[in-house]
């Protein structure tokens, strides 16, 4: 079966920490821990465990940014 997809696409998974933000620099919630999978140049599935339900409706909504630290073992 050919790719159809523009860009190739990482199974890797890497270990992150994100925190939302309505305005830079003022967390609106904890940090969280989680980790990517399905990487690609077009975006990321980021999974985490332990989210809050108030700050999970603020991702839902869009209306929140995401501080993103991804870690890539060297």
């Amino acid at each position: 079966m050919q790719e159809k997809r523009r860009y190739i696409r990482l199974n890797s998974c890497f270990p992150v920490e994100f925190s939302l933000f309505f305005i830079p620099k003022e967390p609106i919630s904890e940090e969280y821990q989680g980790f990517t999978s399905n990487v690609s140049e077009g975006g990321l599935c980021l999974k985490a465990r332990n989210l809050k339900s108030q700050d999970e409706q603020f991702i839902l909504k869009k209306r929140a940014r995401l501080k993103l630290s991804i870690n890539i073992p060297l």
